[in-house]
């Protein structure tokens, strides 16, 4: 009750050859050492690159290039979350 939202367990809803467990594999094993985040007191805080490298590479293997159609994948498409 009164709960607005539930924890997704990602296992439930994809299949385990789907391809953003792949995607996640790759990302995560690239070299934590090239990326420096921009901090800043100011601003909301900033994505990790491996989310946005993640997300890019998601939506490519998708054939979606342009940013408006991402961002709809995003909000609606369940590997996207």
């Amino acid at each position: 009750m009164d709960q607005t939202a539930l924890p997704l367990e990602m296992n439930c809803y994809l299949p385990e050859n789907h391809i953003v467990y792949s995607i996640h594999q790759v990302v995560e094993d690239l070299d934590d050492s090239q990326y420096h985040l921009i901090e800043n007191d100011f601003g909301r805080p900033a994505y990790h690159p491996k989310v946005l490298l993640k997300t890019r590479l998601l939506t490519y293997s998708d054939g979606i290039f342009p940013c408006r159609k991402i961002e709809k994948m995003m909000q609606k498409n369940i590997s996207m979350q």
